[in-house]
């Protein structure tokens, strides 16, 4: 029998006190309430499972109370403190990964270091609490002399993993630190070492501890890097890692290498999903660039995305992918809804992801939801220009033209020679009736695809007799021009529908819609729509295309 007064041999009570004082947040009390029933709860039980003592008895314990008094009140100091406490990162709600610094000293490997950042990046993406800025935007502080105060005041975020990688044969090392960015206060740091084979399983560690220092939830941490022992092959992971450098360079000729490296991984090792992802995603960027047959790029693309989710259903990339073929190809509303949900499901910092969903509930009349989607993006992704001139995009759907005209514009920063910006500010001031400015963003668009002709008819057509005038001679050229060749019907359409070419214009979305071009989607949500219901041809079209919900 246990006779000392100091010790306490009750279980119940013993367990009230174990997740009181558990280190883990999520496994101890969230509130003072619950302890103190917990606690009262094991005091009755313990006091009704006990004997009535003799009176001698009674002296002999009072010991014993006192001191299990003086605990619990202790205990309940210790336990309202520590449920009103934070710990030192609590306060940390968005993060920054830097790009790894490429410490081999070989100018050829900075494309591993450039390949692991993303990857962590990507995995702490997968945490929806977790605001975690995309690669466009942290990439441009590579070598960067800013401050991290700076940088994380530019971003918008509350702290920085900075790091480097180094490979050394059939081996790799990451070191990383994650620093606070109002005092720049190093809150961890660790080193990993491991296997080549291992690179996949190693970037889910380290986003993981990364995660838990941040007090991510460790339920939330076990249900998004659940631990892996996938292997790839050295020599496939760097074809893939090169190819993925080269599909971000944006032009044919990087896609096309893309292509390559990808394929050569896949020659090494054909059961690495992310590589058949790799290739639905350069025949994705040849498909925009109109660099290829449309539909041979659709087949291609299906038949890649179909073997890595063989592979790897938790690919996020393989479900944004069917998302756009399912909006931009296929025009399957309900199938783009659902791949776009399963993609932010996966991974809820997807930027690209949320720009284009915008868009498909734009399409689709939903903007009440669209918007916040639009402006996730910019805030994920702040310097990526791509997303600025999506974002203006969806405030021109709202009928924001000056709002938009100022995202044109803050993208044209960066993107001087981008089309998107180019046809988005013509859109907005034309709407805003600035119509000389209007026309000298088709002028510029078309002098930075250097065609003269069309700049020509642009300049003489609005001094002859304004927007209209001009609208109508480029759309003349571009007509007679498709006789010959291929054109973008929509491009033929939009010129018309600024003439005031209602009837012209219904010609050519029937040429859009024959021709499955990626722009019919919007001829419902387009600002310049107004001209096309002067036709009653124009709600056909729109039941052709499945989008009644214009229809008025």
């Amino acid at each position: 029998q246990n006779t000392d007064p100091g010790s306490i041999d009750d279980p119940e009570l013993d367990a009230v006190i174990s997740v009181a004082l558990e280190k883990d947040r999520d496994r101890r009390y969230s509130s003072c309430d619950d302890f103190v029933a917990d606690l009262e709860s094991a005091t009755s039980a313990s006091a009704v499972s006990r004997p009535s003592p003799t009176v001698a008895g009674r002296k002999g314990l009072a010991p014993l109370y006192i001191g299990l008094t003086s605990l619990l009140v202790l205990l309940l100091v210790i336990v309202s403190w520590r449920l009103t406490q934070t710990s030192p990162s609590d306060d940390i709600h968005a993060v920054a990964v830097l790009p790894l610094i490429n410490s081999s000293g070989n100018p050829d490997q900075e494309f591993l270091a450039d390949g692991v950042t993303s990857a962590v990046i990507n995995e702490l993406s997968k945490i929806g609490t977790l605001k975690v800025i995309a690669r466009q935007s942290v990439m441009r502080f590579k070598n960067s002399q800013l401050t991290l105060r700076e940088i994380a005041d530019d971003l918008g975020v509350d702290a920085i993993v900075s790091g480097n990688v180094i490979r050394a044969g059939d081996r790799i090392h990451i070191s990383a630190e994650l620093v606070r960015a109002t005092s720049e206060e190093n809150i961890w740091a660790d080193s990993f070492d491991e296997r080549f084979e291992n690179v996949l399983a190693l970037h889910s560690r380290l986003a993981r501890d990364i995660a838990r220092q941040i007090n991510v939830s460790q339920t939330i941490t076990d249900k998004v890097f659940p631990g892996s022992s996938r292997t790839v092959d050295p020599q496939a992971y760097e074809a893939y890692l090169r190819g993925r450098h080269h599909v971000y360079m944006l032009s044919q000729a990087d896609a096309e290498a893309a292509l390559e490296y990808f394929r050569t991984s896949l020659a090494i090792d054909s059961t690495f999903a992310d590589a058949h992802a790799g290739v639905a995603l350069a025949f994705t960027a040849l498909n925009q660039m109109n660099a290829m047959d449309p539909s041979k790029a659709i087949s291609e693309i299906e038949t890649a995305l179909d073997r890595a989710a063989e592979l790897d259903s938790t690919l996020a990339l393989v479900y944004y992918t069917r998302a756009l073929i399912d909006t931009w190809g296929r025009w399957d509303w309900d199938s783009a809804l659902d791949n776009f949900d399963r993609t932010l499901d996966l991974n809820p910092n997807y930027g690209e992801a949320h720009a284009y969903f915008a868009h498909l509930l734009y399409i689709l009349r939903r903007g009440d939801e669209g918007m916040p989607h639009a402006e996730r993006s910019v805030e994920l992704d702040p310097h990526n220009s791509l997303f600025r001139s999506l974002y203006g995009d969806a405030l021109l759907f709202e009928g924001d033209a000056e709002a938009a005209a100022e995202q044109f514009r803050l993208s044209q920063q960066t993107a001087p020679r981008s089309f998107v910006n180019f046809n988005g500010l013509n859109w907005a001031y034309a709407a805003l009736e600035r119509f000389e400015d209007a026309n000298l963003q088709r002028i510029r668009k078309y002098e930075a695809a250097e065609d003269p002709e069309m700049v020509a008819a642009l300049q003489t057509g609005f001094a002859a007799g304004g927007y209209r005038t001009a609208s109508l001679r480029a759309a003349t050229i571009l007509a007679a021009r498709a006789e010959s060749t291929f054109v973008g019907p929509i491009q033929i359409q939009r010129l018309y529908t600024d003439a005031g070419e209602a009837e012209l214009s219904l010609d050519w979305l029937q040429h859009g819609f024959d021709a499955h071009e990626p722009g019919m989607p919007y001829i419902g949500v387009i600002p310049d729509a107004a001209v096309l219901r002067q036709s009653e041809r124009y709600p056909n079209m729109l039941r052709k295309m499945k989008l009644e919900m214009w229809i008025e």
